[in-house]
């Protein structure tokens, strides 16, 4: 969760100005179509700090939250590279997108301002269940 919203916080952080070189200018990037996804995060953001973009992403697979961090210069931040896992034994990975401060939501890229993700899972050899939430706001 830590991770996600380190990655959150950075996004927008383009030191290549490969963002604003897009017709579609904005760090999150939707999963289909135009609206943001409530189960998987891209983002735009230099976040191994070499000076170039790079596409960042999360989704939940099989029990694990899986990150995908490739350079990006370009066109959708899909699911093209390996992934490597974050976390295990999680049965559910949300995202909530807000237009900044407040409680007013939205799915549209060029309004969100801030993030909140949510996790539940378990130990099965423990029986034990929890859920975690954070949230983080992009460079503005």
């Amino acid at each position: 969760l830590g991770q996600i919203v380190y990655d959150v916080r950075l996004a927008g952080y383009d030191p290549s100005n490969a963002v604003s070189s897009q017709t579609i200018k904005f760090p999150l990037q939707p999963v289909s179509g135009t609206a943001l996804s409530a189960t998987e995060l891209r983002l735009i953001a230099d976040v191994d700090e070499d000076g170039a973009s790079d596409c960042v992403a999360y989704r939940l697979n099989g029990g694990q939250i899986l990150r995908r961090v490739t350079s990006w210069s370009s066109g959708a931040c899909g699911w093209t590279s390996a992934e490597s896992p974050v976390a295990e034994n999680i049965s559910t990975l949300t995202f909530t997108y807000y237009t900044g401060p407040g409680s007013t939501t939205t799915t549209d890229p060029t309004m969100a301002r801030r993030v909140r993700a949510v996790i539940s899972g378990g130990s099965p050899s423990m029986g034990t269940t929890f859920t975690a939430e954070s949230e983080g706001s992009l460079r503005q």
